[in-house]
């Protein structure tokens, strides 16, 4: 399709002439990272951050049905999500 295309930014496949990024969090899986290592996630809820994190992520590995993943918004720790 004509103008669709990855998000450079985000990643979500869309048009890009009318993409809107949703807002971005910093997420890490607390069982095997450090805070300081936090990658960007985006999201419209910390939950939906937690999602898109993990389904980029963890996509390729064999991983618990749950898994606890911290998601911070602007320097502050916002909450956590059991996936």
């Amino acid at each position: 399709m004509p103008g669709y295309d990855d998000c450079p930014r985000c990643g979500q496949f869309a048009n890009l002439a009318r993409h809107r990024c949703p807002p971005e969090w910093l997420a890490f899986h607390a069982d095997y990272m450090a805070e300081s290592e936090a990658d960007p996630a985006f999201g419209h809820s910390a939950d939906g951050a937690a999602e898109s994190y993990a389904e980029r992520r963890f996509a390729d590995w064999e991983y618990p049905e749950e898994m606890e993943i911290w998601v911070k918004k602007g320097g502050t720790r916002t909450g956590r999500s059991s996936l």
